[in-house]
């Protein structure tokens, strides 16, 4: 069975590119077959005068990807779907992390589930740490596209009941990034649990 992760990813740069990169890297050294969705404009540049949302390291954290997604064209989000079913995706696991993607990944999520797909959102922010007006309506509406949720503390669980309550959920401790380049792999006694990975992509596999 074809798993599709949906997120960021390089030329991504930031935490959630690579996190994004490091689960498809767990879900394939387990054995997984992963497609890695990724977009081809992630904010407007606007929200960016004079800097670049991609990773201009010197050692980038590359993973293969397709580009489909447009946060901004709704055309690419129905593209989306139509080519995740042609590809026999089973599964999408979504990042999630702010309430700007609500028009994009919720309306995706919520047509994989119409198309037969099961849809995972790894939830980083239940809810933006500056919020708005829009944020509650943005976030019934992305929550609304999935069959479970994955969060990483029990106060992001308590906040997710309130957008949807009585979907199942699993929390686990974040994981350390232990794989990326020029990071220290954490001493013992300041690593989390080592179920880390294994439980979030055990959440996110094909026998979950």
């Amino acid at each position: 069975m074809t798993i599709a992760v949906l997120g960021p990813v390089y030329p991504y740069r930031g935490g959630i590119a690579h996190y994004t990169a490091r689960l498809v890297r767990a879900l394939a050294e387990a054995g997984e077959e992963v497609l890695t969705v990724n977009l081809t404009r992630q904010y407007p540049s606007a929200l960016f005068p004079g800097s670049s949302q991609e990773d201009g390291s010197k050692q980038p954290f590359e993973t293969v990807s397709e580009r489909w997604v447009d946060s901004m064209r709704p055309d690419t989000w129905f593209r989306t779907v139509t080519r995740l079913r042609r590809r026999g995706v089973k599964k999408l696991v979504i990042q999630w992390w702010h309430p700007y993607f609500a028009p994009s990944f919720g309306t995706i999520g919520r047509l994989a589930r119409r198309a037969g797909i099961e849809v995972v959102f790894v939830c980083h922010n239940v809810e933006p740490h500056e919020g708005t007006p829009f944020d509650r309506l943005a976030l019934k509406w992305a929550y609304g596209g999935a069959d479970r949720f994955v969060v990483h503390a029990q106060a992001e669980r308590s906040k997710m009941e309130r957008y949807a309550p009585g979907v199942p959920w699993l929390w686990w401790l974040t994981p350390f990034m232990t794989s990326l380049p020029r990071v220290p792999r954490p001493t013992r006694s300041r690593r989390a649990p080592s179920s880390g990975w294994e439980q979030t992509r055990r959440c996110c596999s094909s026998s979950a």
